[in-house]
Formats: structure tokens, sequence, C-alpha cells
């Protein structure tokens, strides 16, 4: 709090966003306080608070990771006090997931935004989008296999690309790449290393005008992207 209320006092800041992405149950008062508390900081000087928060799409639902940092993060609770939640509706496939699927099935994202709007006012929501890639080497797609209900491995996971990367691979002409139209999501196989193929999810730009057009379609606040390093030329395209 004494960090963020040094940058609440610089002029050329407009707000923070708080990005928590492991809480343990123990500390959700805590963490619900400080949030208050942030708020209160920062809406005294008329700057904005927004909250970053995990994916969720039902209350009942036991969900393959972070747990208790989805419980933790009362969404109708903290936007009694933020101005907005950032959801991370990308990550359906963990990197840490033995097979490979979907960063974000444009059809999950809507069940997500659909439970939030039963938490929050449309107008706090922002949808997130990824402008990253996965990659899976020596595993095919199975659309067989329930992404929900796999528990991750620990030893595992697939590479991450930036755009610019991504990109690169595409233009190699033994990749065999398709628009899937299911998930609005680019899937891609490929020869990689020495005598292994790999298989690629990843965005595109008409990927990422089906995510925009969900958040306008709830009237959602906006959207907001996740990035690797400074690489946004997707937006361009």
């Amino acid at each position: 709090i004494d960090a963020v209320t040094a940058i609440a006092q610089d002029p050329d800041v407009d707000g923070i966003d708080l990005d928590y992405e492991s809480v343990e149950l123990a500390d959700k008062e805590a963490f619900l306080q400080m949030i208050r508390d942030i708020a209160e900081i920062f809406h005294k000087r008329g700057k904005l608070l927004s909250v970053t928060v995990v994916a969720k799409w039902g209350d009942e639902i036991v969900y393959p990771s972070l747990r208790e940092t989805r419980e933790v993060q009362e969404w109708d609770t903290i936007a009694r006090s933020a101005d907005q939640l950032r959801v991370m509706t990308y990550d359906y496939t963990s990197q840490r997931s033995l097979y490979p699927g979907p960063i974000a099935p444009i059809g999950w994202m809507e069940e997500v935004v659909e439970y939030g709007l039963t938490k929050v006012d449309p107008e706090k929501l922002f949808l997130g989008i990824h402008l990253y890639g996965y990659e899976w080497v020596n595993e095919k797609y199975n659309p067989n296999v329930n992404i929900e209900t796999l528990e991750l491995e620990d030893d595992i996971q697939s590479n991450s690309y930036s755009y610019s990367t991504i990109k690169t691979i595409l233009k190699q002409t033994a990749t065999d790449a398709i628009y899937n139209n299911n998930f609005k999501e680019g899937i891609a196989t490929y020869d990689c290393l020495e005598n292994s193929f790999c298989t690629m999810f990843f965005p595109t730009a008409q990927s990422v005008q089906a995510r925009i057009d969900l958040a306008k379609k709830y009237k959602l606040g906006g959207v907001a992207f996740w990035r690797l390093g400074r690489d946004a030329d997707i937006l361009g395209d």
C-alpha cells in the first residue's frame, strides 16, 4: 500500500492494475481489504483502479488450477471497490497441459462473460485477449481430450511464442496451418527440432476481432490485451 500510494501521487499516472495470480485462501480477507484500501487512495485522487482476475465460469466448478485464488477473488466484492475487472480469458489450455488445446476457445470465453455479468456490471468487465501462442512438441491435438478435467504436469511446459515468432513459423513451407472456426483460433503442425513434430495454437487478426466483437455483443467496458514483450503487430494486421 505504501508503494502504490507513491504511484498514486505521480501526476502522469492515470491509475493502476493489480495482478495477483496466486493467492492462498488464508489471505482472502487481507487481499480484499488491500483492494479496498488501494481503491480509496486512488479514488481520492480521481484515478482508476483495475484488478486482474483469473477466469471463472461457475461457482460450483472444480477448477483444474489456482482453486484457492479463484475462491479468494470474489468478483462482486472486488467490483464494489475497483473500476475495472480485467478477466484472464486465456490459458484455457495451460502451458503445463500434457496435450495441446485451444488457448481461449470463443465458446468458453462467452461462458466466462455470462458468468461475470451475474457478478459485475458490464461496464466494469474487461475481456482479456491473448496475443501469444503455445507450442507442444511431439503431441497432436486430440478433440476427444477434455482439457478441463486434465491434471496439470509439473514437468511439462509448452513453449510460448510472440506473434512475430508465430509469423516466422507460419512462413515455413512445411507448416500446415488452419483457422479453427469453432475455437476462433489458429492451429498449426510442422516438423521441429530433430525428428520431432510440433503442434501450435495461436491467435490471428481474425481471432482477435472475434473476441473484440464478443465484448461488444455484451456491451462490456472494453478489452485488455496480453502480449509477450512489446510485440503487438498483430493488431495492425
